[in-house]
């Protein structure tokens, strides 16, 4: 009987406060621009938001002008209007009231969730959260997805225990559920009620509904209730992430950098994994194999003297051997397929000692020099052309060890 005059006497307030004290109500045409979330090292961690809307007796109070019931509709449109423009997610809505669906669960439709909470306009009832929270149970079978339960209302129980039956439904449905408050209330009571059921959701948290209105701080609300960082993908499995990796396609064991690519100890621009010519000195130029070379017409078909045109690699060579005094190189000549074998092997040292002469003569110790022929056995491009036959007409510089 004590009871039954309770809710008579909130009854008759309830209702002197709704039409006396309601507060301004939101509207879909009232000004509110979402703030857009950043998803590019984002991804969705559910798939299923739940709002739950208190739309109990308790919700017609107000403090300064402002429902509980409108508050609690504002913050759930604007989560709604705030999420991700063609997110791939399923929603629903439901209220206290014996669990009662409103709509969903369904693939996003902001159309239709926000006309779900549109009709959303009658107060009444008692405050069981505890039933609309069992009642949720059924709606994560239909969902087949992770689901963040957002539950929305001023805490204000009577006889009701929120927080076990948050337990319980943590309990059943483990890692795919999650819970979330936000609380429309002013008094801590209700606060306390709020937070104790986030926190039997375990993976959730606890909000006053006034401290998430602005559209950044909605934003960051459904930044971290319904998103997870991205793994950043590492495509070719070398431990930097695509997005920093400035050699995609690295193959697998090679030995990298900062940056993803193969290391290059000699530094001249071909990988330690495919250079077969380590320990290239600083300022030489190379083949594709990282070998030291000197090529642009050193020598004509069929002869040992070095070409005019020579000079100007030669003299490159001769500045950098004489700036590491104590290196000594090989070098191997070379020649194109014209001839017999046994002729151009003699030729090709031939090449390489006119080479080792012209350091001679640029004040290089000649015996830091030795020299090789490899004849037509190692050719670097066609011979079948002349611009072929021209670039194996070559000497090759080898760093001895």
């Amino acid at each position: 009987m004590k009871n039954m005059l309770k809710w008579m006497t909130f009854l008759i307030a309830a209702t002197f406060l709704t039409g006396c004290a309601s507060g301004p109500v939101e509207t879909p045409g009232e000004a509110f621009a979402p703030a857009s979330i950043d998803t590019t090292a984002l991804e969705p961690g559910v798939g299923h938001l739940m709002i739950i809307l208190d739309s109990s007796f308790s919700m017609a109070a107000s403090q300064k002008g402002e429902r509980h019931f409108d508050l609690a509709k504002t913050a759930a449109r604007r989560m709604i209007r705030t999420l991700p423009a063609g997110m791939e997610i399923k929603s629903s809505l439901r209220s206290f009231e014996k669990g009662k669906s409103l709509y969903g669960p369904a693939m996003h439709s902001t159309d239709d969730f926000m006309a779900a909470l549109g009709r959303m306009s009658e107060i009444g009832g008692s405050s069981s959260m505890s039933r609309g929270i069992d009642a949720v149970s059924g709606a994560l079978s239909g969902a087949g997805e992770k689901t963040a339960a957002v539950i929305i209302s001023d805490g204000d129980v009577i006889g009701d225990d929120p927080v076990r039956a948050a337990a319980r439904l943590k309990k059943q449905w483990g890692d795919s559920l999650c819970v979330y408050t936000v609380h429309t209330g002013f008094d801590l009571r209700g606060a306390r009620v709020m937070d104790g059921v986030a926190r039997a959701g375990e993976c959730g948290f606890f909000v006053n509904a006034k401290d998430i209105l602005a559209p950044g701080a909605m934003a960051d609300f459904v930044k971290r209730a319904l998103f997870v960082p991205t793994p950043y993908p590492d495509s070719d499995g070398d431990g930097v992430f695509d997005h920093l990796d400035k050699c995609p396609a690295t193959p697998e064991s090679v030995k990298i950098d900062a940056l993803g690519c193969p290391l290059d100890a000699d530094g001249d621009g071909v990988g330690d994994d495919r250079d077969q010519c380590p320990g290239t000195l600083k300022g030489a130029g190379v083949d594709a194999r990282g070998c030291w070379f000197l090529g642009g017409a050193l020598f004509d078909s069929n002869d040992t003297a070095l070409k005019p045109g020579a000079s100007v690699a030669l003299d490159e060579v001769a500045r950098i051997l004489a700036g590491n005094p104590l290196v000594r190189a090989m070098f191997i000549g070379h020649t194109d397929s014209r001839g017999s074998a046994t002729y151009n092997m003699r030729l090709s040292i031939k090449r390489a000692n006119a080479a080792k002469a012209y350091m001679f003569k640029k004040g290089i110790d000649p015996a830091r020099i030795s020299t090789a022929g490899r004849g037509e056995t190692l050719p670097r491009a066609s011979n079948d052309t002349e611009e072929g036959r021209a670039a194996n007409r070559r000497i090759e510089i080898q760093i001895m060890k």
